[in-house]
């Protein structure tokens, strides 16, 4: 048990520094991560798209065809297009991401709206100025979306790092207490032996 334990904290503890790593990479060389996740994304929709193709072309064959021809060969061009134009996913995410905070902001200040009256006049404020700062954040990652990406990566990044140092701190502490609570089963197993 106590092996497994050790097996399960040490690889935690080697995975933590590998996604530091790449959360430092992500924060100082957020061009290179965005490059690289768009080449991922783009070689992940040309096997998804070829895969579609042959299962089409297989399932001919049977009671029930499966019609997947016209989806993969879409992600297939998709995928093409992404390894050819890497940037455009960088520009697409910040987008979507753009119109999903404008529609959240407005989405926010209908109910914002809909439950004034039981609201106090302070907490109204406070709500409108949080929908007024949402939405001109939209508006920011919609009309810049290649400074949203980079902005977007380093924040990922810098997440990515201060989560895998708290998770190694928690790995340490976890296995100091596991060895003092083994040292003192062990204890109470000696004691009980010489009873």
């Amino acid at each position: 048990m106590k092996k497994r334990l050790d097996s399960f904290i040490n690889s935690s503890i080697i995975l933590s520094i590998i996604l530091i790593m790449l959360g430092l990479f992500a924060v100082f060389m957020p061009n290179i991560t965005l490059r690289t996740f768009s080449m991922f994304v783009s070689i992940y929709l040309m096997i998804h798209g070829i895969f579609l193709m042959v299962l089409n072309i297989r399932s001919r064959n049977l009671f029930f065809p499966i019609d997947t021809l016209v989806p993969g060969v879409l992600s297939l061009v998709l995928g093409i297009v992404l390894l050819i134009y890497p940037n455009t996913l960088n520009v697409i995410i910040p987008i979507v991401v753009g119109i999903f905070i404008i529609l959240h902001s407005i989405n926010y200040l209908c109910m914002v709206i809909n439950f004034r009256k039981c609201l106090s006049i302070g907490n109204f404020i406070v709500s409108l100025l949080l929908v007024i700062f949402e939405f001109i954040l939209g508006l920011i990652v919609l009309l810049n979306p290649m400074i949203s990406a980079i902005t977007m990566t380093m924040f990922v990044g810098s997440i990515m790092v201060i989560y895998s140092i708290l998770n190694i701190i928690d790995m340490f502490i976890f296995k100091r207490n596991i060895r003092k609570r083994s040292k003192e089963f062990k204890e109470v197993i000696d004691e009980i032996n010489h009873l």
